[in-house]
């Protein structure tokens, strides 16, 4: 059975994105205002077990996230990589491409951190799945992180490497999503698509107890 767990692990996570980006769901009230709009936070009255309902979660969400403070800064803590939680919106990719977070790695396991998910789907076709852009932060050994990207389940590409010891605080990552895009869809422009969703898992198993990690102030801005 443990040989399966990954495989088991991997559908229930893709089950929650795929209904994220199937579900037809009334107009999130999420816009970019003054160039940027954040969409996950977290509020601190945030609950994971009973998200708002332009959110989605996977199964035991309650039990996966917490919402912490973490160095003064509220944030989503990953406890386990099972399960998955977003949130919907509208949002034209190229009227807000530039993706911005925070994230804090509790322990530089190699192979064990934090992903963040996007979801893109054409616009006005919100029953289409949605393509989905991962960007996942893991330890590498020896106090060291990597961010790479992939594009619907394929290889990921390395985008940065990074310290991600507990001692060194929160990072932040900002990237462009348009152009990672074109760059798994070369030729494509964007112009018609929408970010549909955005959303938080973990990666790799936790240690000792100790929590995946920490995200926070997730923004899409122009």
């Amino acid at each position: 059975m443990r040989h399966f767990a990954p495989r088991l692990r991997a559908a229930v996570v893709g089950t929650a994105l795929l209904a994220a980006g199937c579900a037809e769901a009334p107009a999130p009230p999420v816009a970019v205002f003054r160039d940027s709009g954040a969409i996950i936070g977290p509020d601190p009255a945030f609950d994971p077990a009973t998200p708002p309902p332009d959110w989605f979660a996977g199964p035991d969400a309650g039990q996966a996230f917490a919402v912490v403070e973490r160095a003064g800064l509220v944030a989503l803590e990953i406890r386990r990589a099972d399960t998955a939680i977003g949130r919907r919106v509208a949002i034209p990719l190229l009227a807000a491409p530039f993706l911005r977070w925070g994230w804090h790695l509790e322990q530089p396991t190699p192979d064990a951190g934090i992903r963040l998910v996007v979801g893109l789907a054409r616009r006005g076709d919100r029953t289409a799945a949605a393509e989905r852009i991962e960007i996942a932060f893991v330890g590498a050994g020896a106090g060291g992180a990597r961010v790479t990207a992939a594009a619907n389940g394929g290889p990921p590409i390395l985008l940065r490497r990074a310290d991600g010891s507990a001692s060194s605080g929160w990072q932040v990552e900002a990237i462009d999503l348009a152009a990672l895009h074109r760059q798994f869809r070369p030729g494509g422009a964007g112009a018609d698509l929408d970010v549909v969703f955005v959303a938080v898992g973990g990666v790799g198993r936790r240690i000792d107890g100790r929590p995946l990690g920490q995200i926070a102030e997730v923004v899409l801005s122009r």
